[in-house]
């Protein structure tokens, strides 16, 4: 019984011992499981250890492979668009520029070559009576050639037509003012008009069509000076030149010179409506300007006696001025600029 006694409770401390044993054997085995690294199978699905799953990667680690895979594919797409938007910068600013100094060129030669017929043209007025060739033909070539003309002046670009042609320029009206353009585009209207007096007198002596010889000339100072007259800015820089602006309006013309009159009438209209200021109404109106105009629009529709001139028996008036449309022209241009 004793024997049954202590073998039953030494085959109860072994048991405990095995037990025991067990126990530290299960123990040892679960820390050494836990202390490796876990390897998960692509599509196992399961976890052996939860408290053991990797970090996910951070972005602003540079050792990530979340960085890694943004500089791939998409890192490089990003850096190409980067690329093309610098170059068409770059190609638009060059552009740009290129176009600015075309037309700061352009406009400092156009204002020079006008200052120069000018002189010329003062200086053969003064010496053979008005009748030179030489300033004619250089303003007809200066603004691209007479009518007739062909070949060399209709392929070459002069420098009124680079204006035209870049007008879409930011700095525009800045390098024209700068230049003085749009004094030097008036000279130009008057000198057209004179043109056109001494070109029908010559015709008139050889018993020759009355054809006019100025109107491509004329179109192109128009659409530029239209342009120009669209800028505030340009108004005060015309302030000393308006007197003969505004004469050509209700000026006497040949038959062959109206459009020079039609081509002043826009001229005055985009003025009036875009430059002119309060101090420039002001100015007109001590001037009294606009009472020049009325009197030149009654010489010209026959309400006063027409002055004796070399020119007179050239122009028209009365019936032969409606008939014209001048009197339109110069009505138009006197009620817009007092509407405006």
């Amino acid at each position: 019984m004793k024997a049954f006694f202590f073998g039953g409770k030494d085959n109860g401390n072994n048991n405990g011992d095995h037990q025991q044993q067990q126990l530290d054997t299960s123990h040892s085995t679960t820390s050494t499981k836990a202390s490796q690294p876990l390897h998960v199978h692509p599509g196992s699905g399961s976890t052996a250890n939860p408290d053991s799953v990797p970090e996910r990667p951070f972005p602003g680690n540079s050792n990530s492979g979340y960085q890694k895979q943004g500089s791939g594919r998409g890192g490089n797409q990003d850096g190409g668009f980067i690329s093309a938007f610098q170059n068409i910068t770059r190609g638009a600013a060059a552009q740009d520029a290129e176009m600015e100094r075309r037309v700061s060129v352009a406009a400092r030669n156009l204002g020079d070559g006008v200052q120069k017929i000018v002189q010329a043209a003062k200086g053969s007025g003064r010496q053979h009576g008005g009748s030179s060739q030489e300033w004619k033909a250089s303003l007809l070539s200066l603004l691209g050639g007479a009518d007739d003309q062909t070949g060399m002046f209709s392929k070459t670009a002069s420098d009124i037509d680079i204006l035209l042609e870049n007008s879409t320029c930011d700095k525009f009206v800045l390098r024209c003012v700068e230049n003085e353009l749009p004094p030097n585009l008036i000279h130009c209207l008057r000198l057209l008009r004179v043109l056109e007096l001494q070109h029908a007198n010559s015709q008139k002596a050889e018993n020759g069509p009355r054809a006019s010889i100025s109107q491509k000339a004329t179109k192109k100072v128009t659409q530029l000076l239209c342009l120009l007259c669209k800028d505030p800015s340009v108004g005060e820089q015309l302030r000393p030149h308006l007197f003969g602006l505004l004469a050509l309006s209700g000026a006497s013309y040949p038959e062959s010179g109206t459009h020079v009159a039609s081509a002043a009438s826009s001229v005055i209209v985009a003025f009036s409506e875009f430059c002119l200021s309060t101090s420039l109404v002001w100015f007109l109106h001590d001037r009294k300007m606009i009472v020049h105009m009325t009197d030149d629009i009654k010489e010209l529709i026959g309400m006063t006696e027409v002055s004796s001139s070399a020119t007179a028996s050239l122009c028209l008036y009365g019936e032969a001025a409606e008939e014209a449309g001048l009197w339109v022209v110069a009505m138009k241009t006197v009620v817009n600029l007092v509407v405006f």
